[in-house]
């Protein structure tokens, strides 16, 4: 299962759309077990093509928690350029829940100065999945 989530994963790099949209349609197959992909997803939403979008977030959807590996990317990802991106980087903090209390900085800078309004969002949220009042 790890070498066809790899295999996956740099399928999400190839140059051909179609390619890229069939990679994120079969890690959307894959729920959980597709974890090991979180940040590539996440890469993948800022994608030119439509198609590779909208798969990447279909399987981010059911992704679930991403794996604690990948927290340091994630954080890095919050400001990205792309809001798509920005915005599923933050929501894969929130979902660790405790586990991301060092994120909560970054966080708490994204909800206040995004220039998003969906990350902006999106970090309150995660801000109280991570610690609730």
């Amino acid at each position: 299962m790890k070498s066809n989530v790899s295999a996956l994963i740099s399928a999400l790099s190839n140059v051909d759309a179609a390619s890229r949209t069939q990679a994120a349609e079969q890690l959307t197959q894959l729920g959980t077990d597709a974890q090991p992909a979180a940040v590539a997803l996440v890469l993948a939403c800022g994608d030119d093509d439509d198609g590779v979008r909208q798969s990447a977030m279909s399987a981010l959807e059911n992704l679930g928690p991403p794996e604690g590996a990948d927290f340091s990317q994630l954080i890095s990802l919050i400001k990205a350029k792309s809001p798509d991106v920005g915005y599923w980087a933050v929501t894969l903090l929130g979902r660790l829940k405790t586990e991301a209390v060092p994120a909560l900085d970054a966080l708490a800078q994204a909800a206040a100065e995004s220039p998003h309004l969906l990350v902006r969002q999106r970090a309150a949220w995660a801000l109280a999945e991570i610690d609730p009042l």
